[in-house]
């Protein structure tokens, strides 16, 4: 048998070289790792960090924003307050201004109503005056012409009455409608005697005169004694009186 020597290779020490080999990568490995823990480590503290400040800023807003409101509820009390106050005063002044012009005019239409019915009445009541004298007048017209006819003595006194008025004159001229001449002509006697028989009495007819007229004529003047120019001035002189009683009020 041969002495023959069998090379073995070194497996092992290849092995064992590659493992040497490998170490390094593996440190650059895990120094990386740790390098990014770091960095992850670093990442989350900052994001902490802000989520913190973030917080912190939102609860600062927050607080801000209530603050502010509370002054605003504050200072809108305030305003409202004295927006009431101005109003207030305002709308007293206002309501015064107004009520004061309503009472002046509530004033002025009352002394245009008062006004109004005084003249009214001062129209009513000369009115009613005016047709009173007319008729009173007429009334008296109806009474007098009614004795006049009923009565023939009546006329005579209307004559008699209007002869005193002028007795002391020395001339008398009676003028008597046709209807009443004879009745005055039979009077002439009781006539004359009113003149203490002085005066020169004469009567004539007419027949312009009224029915119931009587015209007496003298030195003095003419007077017209007849019925209705009678009646003419009463109601003249009830006008007077009326106007003077007017102008007295």
């Amino acid at each position: 048998m041969s002495n023959r020597v069998i090379e073995i290779k070194p497996i092992a020490l290849q092995n064992e070289k590659l493992a040497h080999q490998e170490i390094p990568e593996e440190a650059k490995l895990q120094e990386k790792q740790q390098q990014m823990d770091k960095k992850l480590k670093e990442a989350e503290q900052h994001r902490v960090q802000v989520n913190e400040e973030v917080t912190r800023l939102k609860q600062q807003a927050e607080k801000d924003i209530e603050e502010a409101k509370t002054r605003w509820a504050e200072e809108r009390v305030k305003l409202v307050e004295e927006a009431k106050t101005e109003g207030y005063q305002a709308g007293f002044d206002q309501g015064l201004k107004e009520s004061k012009q309503q009472f002046e005019a509530k004033l002025n239409q009352a002394n245009a109503i008062i006004d109004e019915a005084n003249q009214s009445y001062h129209r009513t009541v000369e009115s009613s005056e005016e047709t009173i004298i007319e008729l009173a007048v007429r009334s008296a017209e109806r009474i007098l012409n009614y004795e006049l006819d009923q009565r023939e003595g009546a006329f005579v006194e209307v004559v008699k009455r209007a002869i005193k008025e002028v007795h002391d004159q020395p001339e008398i001229t009676v003028t008597v409608h046709p209807d009443h001449y004879e009745l005055v002509s039979a009077q002439r006697e009781e006539l004359h005697r009113i003149t203490h028989s002085k005066a020169d009495l004469s009567i004539y007819v007419r027949d312009d005169v009224d029915a119931n007229g009587c015209l007496i004529e003298s030195p003095f003047g003419l007077i017209n004694a007849g019925v209705d120019q009678q009646l003419n001035e009463l109601r003249q002189r009830l006008f007077e009186v009326v106007n003077e009683e007017a102008t007295h009020e």
